[in-house]
């Protein structure tokens, strides 16, 4: 006879199972989401006017709470729906650059308000009350930043109760006194299952209420509902939910909470592959209405806490790409060698913008991990991307296909544009022009020393501060010694550190093909290769990914000389041989 200890802990033996997935659940997200296309643009001020537009719709039905300000005063809010008996709290973006649960729950509260009728949502919101704190570090969302104003990290102030966030997320626990907790965060996209190789999307944490991991009724209430939680997602990414393991952490809010009393499921978004952001703010619209469902219903206890028990750790990160068995030439070293080169795209915020640039992560042995998308190179040959000044007719070509396909066969992945000093127009109006185009190549302009002859000499060094501070990020040196140049822009120059190069040296007339067939990789065009400008033009760690990769012969390895079988600019595949390969406009206005 099946005794109860069998049947809550091993996933195999629990006699009958209960299905946690509702496909209309699905259907609802495809076809009527409102959360932004982008998660990471969701900004509070957006958040507010979800807020109040629900608000003032459906006064009854969502009851909206400030429950204070964040350090830059942003207001933190408090949403109450449901009028049932079961309690339920969730918070998302404590850390502000994880913004997927913020944009589910958006789509949750149109769903919760729309979809009245239904039964499922009656089932909710009859049976369980919850209780929504959406985006409880904005400023930290308004940079993309993890930590709040203060650079604390919310999740460690659970103790201290040191910034006013931590403070409002206790006091509305200590309010409340909810049975429940959705503790929402994302993790890094890359993570791996332990031995399969298989990205992770979702990983579910149990909090610890003790170092030694212990179990009580209640964490093993929580275990229930994050079972609930993957069998509700195993129809869209089975194998590809893991289990979070982190020690028991004295300073983290879940793991207090669960000490406390509240069941609390920590959830963390990790990584996909085509259309991920979209499809992981899915996951989490599904997981946590499924959640809700079950405490609501009351069916969470029929689930087995041995299947979150049984789920596989996170191992190894995955790349984003890799270029296996190539043959690299770096830039620097005149013989090529053979390894393994992995990409990874990193977050960063410019100019107010959230960008993805991909950087070279590791270069050497990696026959034990795997990318996203994974390319062999055991024929191929791997060079940096050139970096050349265009001739000045075609200056204002650069939005050219023709000329910019042209560039990219000899393996240029960087042209340089010269910013005529004497132009009215400032540089920074141009650079901002062409942020706005999508670009096939990476566009950076330099100044000329030369020009400044025909300026007046008091202006000189007011023209060329200017261009450099607009974002010019090399200068060309002085080729006429015979004009006059005011003695402070050679200091202004040197103040800056900007990379200086005789426009000879530079020029775009190179071609990777017959530099490689002469082997003339020590003269003109190692001279920007070897220095690189901001972080191109070589192939090092934390380097940007500009490669142009040729296919080499079978016999004797030489290379294919009718030109690149791939260009890769930023880590995006700008151009190949093969028409049938997906291009992608992932160009950048380089600048200082």
């Amino acid at each position: 006879m099946m005794n109860k200890k069998d049947i809550t802990m091993n996933p195999t033996s629990i006699p009958h199972r209960i299905d946690y997935h509702h496909a209309e659940l699905g259907d609802f997200f495809d076809k009527n989401r409102i959360s932004p296309g982008k998660p990471q643009s969701l900004k509070h001020r957006q958040l507010e006017k979800f807020l109040q537009k629900f608000a003032a719709e459906y006064p009854k039905d969502f009851k909206l709470e400030k429950l204070g300000g964040s350090v830059e005063d942003r207001s933190i809010y408090h949403v109450t729906m449901g009028h049932g008996p079961r309690t339920i709290m969730m918070w998302s973006q404590m850390h502000g650059n994880e913004p997927t649960a913020t944009n589910a729950i958006v789509d949750i509260f149109n769903f919760l308000l729309t979809a009245r009728e239904s039964e499922f949502v009656r089932e909710i919101l009859d049976g369980a009350t919850i209780h929504f704190i959406p985006m409880l570090n904005p400023d930290g969302s308004e940079v993309f930043l993890r930590r709040n104003a203060q650079g604390l990290d919310l999740n460690r102030d659970a103790r201290e109760l040191a910034s006013p966030e931590a403070r409002i997320l206790k006091g509305i626990y200590d309010r409340l006194k909810p049975e429940f907790g959705l503790n929402l965060h994302d993790m890094n996209g890359r993570r791996t299952i332990e031995v399969t190789n298989k990205l992770i999307a979702i990983a579910l944490l149990v909090p610890p209420y003790d170092e030694n991991k212990n179990n009580n009724p209640a964490r093993i209430d929580a275990k229930r509902l994050a079972s609930v939680m993957q069998q509700a997602l195993s129809p869209y990414i089975y194998e590809h939910i893991s289990r979070y393991d982190a020690d028991y952490m004295p300073s983290s809010f879940g793991d207090n909470f669960q000490s406390w009393g509240m069941r609390t499921v920590l959830l963390e978004t990790g990584g996909w592959y085509q259309d991920g952001p979209e499809f992981l703010v899915k996951l989490n619209f599904i997981a946590i209405l499924e959640a809700c469902h079950a405490i609501a219903t009351e069916s969470y206890q029929h689930a087995n806490p041995g299947l979150y028990d049984a789920l596989p750790l996170y191992d190894k990160e995955l790349f984003d790409l890799m270029i296996k068995r190539a043959k690299i030439l770096d830039g620097s070293n005149p013989e090529p060698f053979s390894c393994d080169l992995g990409v990874n795209f990193i977050e960063s915020v410019q100019n107010g913008k959230i960008v993805h640039n991909g950087v070279f992560t590791d270069i050497g042995d990696m026959r034990n991990f795997t990318a996203k998308q994974e390319i062999d190179g055991s024929e191929l040959l791997v060079l940096p991307g050139l970096i050349g000044l265009l001739p000045p007719d075609c200056t204002d070509r650069i939005l050219d296909d023709s000329l910019i396909q042209d560039y990219m066969k000899r393996g240029y992945t960087t042209l340089l544009v010269e910013y005529d000093l004497q132009r009215n127009d400032r540089l920074k109006n141009k650079i901002e022009q062409l942020k706005k185009t999508a670009l096939r190549i990476n566009v950076g302009y330099v100044v000329s020393m030369d020009t400044l002859a025909n300026i007046p000499l008091n202006e000189q060094a007011t023209a060329l501060g200017d261009a450099l501070a607009d974002g010019a990020i090399a200068v060309l040196e002085y080729e006429n010694e015979a004009h006059e140049y005011h003695p402070l822009t050679e200091k202004i120059v040197n103040w800056l550190h900007m990379p200086r190069f005789k426009t000879k040296q530079i020029r775009a007339n190179k071609n990777w093909v017959e530099m490689l067939q002469s082997y003339d990789t020590t003269k003109s065009a190692k001279h920007v290769l070897k220095k690189g400008i901001l972080g191109r033009g070589r192939i090092r760690i934390n380097d940007t990914a500009d490669l142009v990769v040729f296919k080499l012969q079978e016999k004797k390895k030489k290379i294919d000389v009718s030109g690149p079988e791939y260009v890769f600019i930023n880590g995006r595949m700008a151009y190949s041989r093969n028409e049938n390969d997906t291009l992608v406009k992932a160009g950048l206005v380089i600048h200082r």
